[in-house]
């Protein structure tokens, strides 16, 4: 059997016998379980990519910068400003900030709350576009350039329940070598209110001037780095390290470590949730690649007295069988292509459909607790799919074509060998037998 005709015979089978134009049922169950079972896998892949992206990026560029510099004694903060000078001449260094870290407590006439106090160079928020990317202003602007100027997090001015142009105080302190503690309270004028879209990672900033930070926390309570910024920081950053570990004087005794040692819980944390997500997708799919062959026996026996009679006129077993494996491959291709674009559609349109899937079901919600608070004045929360508290806001979405391309070839594979046990079965039935059932 030439090769133009078994395909011809592979596409007559998607059409039911005897002058019906009805499409073969098992084929559309083998397509449509194939598609559906895709769709799930594409869209976890594409989500929980998007998540780790979104997060990852803020980290690096908002807090963790993509190097950090520390020392093993206690440079002043002109030793620090004047190393970041020495390190932005590094090739591939595009940026490097000084910063002091710290907590303190924050409170305004209306609330109080703890603090992670950020003291920043006010050129971080002003000439670093990816900070700035990240950081949204909410309220007010982004501007250290006052002395007691300070810029909250989303959810500490919503503690303490300020607005920009509001007063407020920081409670630091410092422990003599005797014991002894001596807080310090120092008042603030709030400028601006801004959010990286992760409350996980902002719930707690503070961000004021560097040089009132240097004042106000001390040596011992708190911590002075030097973060860098690099070209590439999704690359290998070992080179990177070793090129200012040999720029810099030695006699300091200066230690580097990239974002990646930095958060390397946290990233592995990721990864193992989204290979486990991966694989129980993936099952899914194999069921559904598995219902080709189920799907193909059906259709052996419903097609039999056409099998038999392609044997009476010529066609050998081979000839049947690979008529059949061609079916089996096409319902793999265009379950694969409709299931792949279905995914991609889902995706892109992820967070219109979260939205969407919130509002219906606030809407709802509502709806019930209006009827039941006739009754009992009850009242109710709202339903949210992922609590911005600890997902982003909105999840970036960047289609991978390149795991799309191994996702379509490798279903249509699997496709192609479950079609063979059918197929074999098929190239074994006996011309007669079939005839005189019928």
């Amino acid at each position: 059997m030439k090769l133009s005709t078994a395909l011809f015979m592979a596409v007559r089978a998607y059409r039911n016998g005897h002058g019906k134009k009805k499409t073969s049922r098992p084929l559309i169950g083998a397509i449509l379980g194939i598609a559906f079972s895709l769709i799930p896998l594409i869209v976890v892949i594409h989500i929980s990519d998007g998540m780790i992206q979104g997060i990852t990026g803020r980290y690096i560029e908002t807090y963790s910068y993509h190097l950090q510099l520390f020392s093993y004694t206690n440079p002043s903060l002109e030793e620090f400003q004047t190393l970041a000078q020495e390190v932005e001449q590094i090739e591939g260094v595009t940026q490097s900030y000084v910063e002091r870290r710290g907590f303190a407590l924050a409170y305004s006439e209306k609330g109080r709350t703890g603090v992670n106090l950020r003291a920043i160079e006010n050129e971080l928020c002003t000439e670093d576009a990816e900070f700035r990317k990240y950081m949204e202003i909410k309220a007010g602007d982004f501007d250290l350039t006052a002395h007691r100027a300070v810029v909250l997090g989303q959810e500490v001015a919503r503690q303490l329940q300020v607005q920009p142009g509001d007063s407020i105080k920081l409670l630091t302190g410092k422990i003599f070598p005797n014991g002894r503690y001596v807080p310090r309270v120092t008042p603030f004028v709030v400028q601006g209110i801004v959010s990286s879209g992760y409350q996980e990672l902002d719930r707690l900033w503070v961000f004021i001037p560097l040089e009132k930070g240097a004042e106000m926390l001390a040596e011992d309570s708190s911590e002075t780095l030097l973060g860098v910024k690099v070209e590439d920081p999704y690359s290998s950053l070992a080179p990177m390290v070793t090129s200012i570990r040999n720029s810099i004087n030695q006699d300091r005794q200066w230690r580097a470590y990239t974002w990646m040692n930095l958060n390397r819980a946290q990233q592995k944390s990721y990864q193992t949730t989204k290979m486990m997500l991966q694989i129980i997708m993936a099952l899914l799919v194999l069921v559904a690649v598995m219902n080709v062959s189920s799907s193909l026996i059906m259709l052996v026996m419903e097609k039999n007295v056409e099998i038999a009679i392609l044997k009476c006129i010529g066609a050998s077993p081979g000839d049947i069988g690979r008529v059949y494996r061609y079916i089996g491959l096409s319902a793999g291709v265009f379950g694969s292509l409709l299931g792949s674009l279905s995914g991609i559609a889902v995706s892109l349109g992820s967070n219109d459909v979260i939205s969407f899937t919130e509002g219906v079901v606030n809407f709802f919600i509502t709806l019930f607790s209006q009827f039941k608070g006739i009754f009992t004045g009850g009242t109710h929360g709202d339903f949210q799919l992922l609590n911005s508290s600890y997902y982003l806001q909105d999840i970036p979405i960047d289609i991978e074509w390149h795991t799309l391309a191994i996702i379509v070839i490798s279903t249509i594979l699997l496709s192609w060998i479950a079609s063979s046990l059918p197929a074999a079965r098929a190239g074994r039935i006996r011309p007669l037998e079939v005839i005189r059932k019928h």
